[in-house]
């Protein structure tokens, strides 16, 4: 049997792609965040059923567990703290449960950050912006660690034209086209993007065998796991402003390569020299 897991933001179309899956037989399960006062032990275990509970019938699951890596850092605050409620090892030993049924892993994503966004406060999805941005960075870490495939869904609707009744025709028009391509393994039907013979890029030529969007995500992973942690060593008020002007120029970067735009994603002259003054500010203003 097979399984198939849908991970993303609100408003990427997730819905639309678990209710085509449905009519092909699959049962349609859609999770919410756990229960208050559920415990790491429970939520394995209720994760262990679910999940062998696919070698005997087809299942798509309309967000997933995986969710536990993003969403506590998202809405998780000093007054109110929220631990995820599995670890790297435990999702370790739910991702050899997934393999071992057959799973197709989907991250569903948009790469129109603006229009997603606008998407989102037009239906109240309760999240600011930092937020949104916030939990967009941390999608991309998660699909590229754990191996999610990234659609949008009029990528998914160019290959899958019964799917559309159930689309959200808005929010499919506003969505970026790329080509797909399908092919099926055993129960699995892969979904994979085709390059429609670019032009290389200098990022190409400057990273031989790694795509324009492959380099896009490992910088926007780069960025994300600076952001996630200090960055630089002072105690004095100056070096918390310095910080904030990093970070602040880091988001607006993280922004422009999550929302699409220009496939070059090296630093330019310009932002090179940003980081080298802030640094030598941060350094020359903490010593005084």
């Amino acid at each position: 049997m097979a399984l198939v897991l849908l991970e993303g933001l609100d408003r990427t179309g997730k819905s639309t792609v678990a209710s085509y899956f449905e009519t092909l037989g699959f049962e349609r399960i859609h999770m919410s965040a756990p229960p208050k006062g559920t415990t790491s032990d429970d939520y394995l275990q209720q994760m262990v059923d679910l999940l062998s509970s696919a070698a005997h019938k087809d299942i798509v699951l309309d967000r997933t567990h995986y969710g536990e890596l993003v969403w506590p850092q998202v809405y998780s605050n000093p007054q109110k703290p929220r631990k995820a409620l599995l670890d790297e090892e435990q999702i370790d030993i739910l991702r050899e449960i997934e393999d071992s049924v057959g799973v197709q892993r989907i991250w569903m994503t948009d790469n129109a950050i603006d229009a997603h966004w606008k998407r989102c406060v037009e239906n109240n999805e309760p999240l600011d912006k930092s937020q949104f941005t916030r939990a967009r960075a941390l999608f991309s870490s998660m699909a590229h660690k754990y191996g999610f495939e990234p659609i949008t869904l009029p990528q998914f609707l160019a290959k899958f034209p019964d799917a559309k009744e159930f689309a959200d025709q808005k929010t499919a028009e506003t969505l970026e086209q790329k080509t797909l391509q399908v092919t099926s393994s055993g129960d699995k039907t892969v979904v994979t993007e085709v390059d429609t013979s670019k032009p290389i890029s200098s990022t190409a030529a400057k990273y031989p065998g790694k795509s324009p969007e492959q380099h896009k995500l490992e910088v926007a992973n780069v960025i994300n796991d600076i952001l996630s942690k200090p960055i630089l060593k002072g105690k004095s008020p100056v070096y918390s402003d310095v910080e904030n002007e990093i970070r602040a120029f880091l988001n607006t970067k993280l922004g422009k390569l999550l929302g699409g735009g220009s496939s070059e994603t090296s630093l330019n002259p310009e932002e090179v020299r940003f980081y080298k003054e802030m640094y030598k500010r941060a350094i020359d203003k903490g010593a005084k």
